[in-house]
C-alpha cells in the first residue's frame, strides 16, 4: 500500500533567489523538515550550497513531519497545506562566559522602598 500523502504549496517572504515557483507538490506525510529544505534547495539549484530552511503553517512550526503538522493543525491529507518557509538561524554560540562572583545570594523586598 502506498504511504498518505498531502499537498504542498511553499510560500515564503524571502528575496527572490530564496522563492520557489508556485507549485503544488505531493508529499509524503512522513516528510521532515529536512527533507523539505533539501526539496526546497533542489527547486533553487542550490544542492552545492544548500541551506536549511524553517517551515511553518499559520503559527504551527514544523518540527517533526508534515503527518504531525497536519493532526496539530485537525486537517486530513486530503487538505491543502500552504507552508511558510524562512532561513534557518542557529542560535547564537557562547565564546566566553563572563567570570562574575556570586556574591548576591538572595534579595527580597520588604514594601516599595526596601530591599534585604
Amino acid at each position: 500500500m502506498a504511504e498518505t500523502t498531502v499537498r504542498v504549496r511553499f510560500v515564503t517572504d524571502l528575496p527572490e533567489e530564496f522563492q520557489v515557483d508556485d507549485t503544488v507538490f505531493d508529499l509524503p506525510v512522513s516528510s521532515s523538515p529536512e527533507l523539505l529544505s533539501q526539496l526546497i534547495n533542489s527547486s533553487l539549484d542550490m544542492e552545492d550550497a544548500a541551506r536549511p530552511f524553517d517551515f511553518r503553517s499559520g503559527s504551527r512550526i514544523l518540527k517533526t513531519t508534515l503527518g504531525a503538522l497536519l493532526l496539530s493543525l485537525d486537517l486530513s491529507s486530503e487538505a491543502e497545506l500552504e507552508l511558510h518557509y524562512s532561513l534557518h538561524v542557529l542560535p547564537p554560540e557562547l565564546d566566553a562566559q563572563a567570570r562574575v562572583s556570586d556574591w548576591v545570594g538572595a534579595v527580597s523586598a520588604i514594601g516599595p522602598s526596601h530591599c534585604l
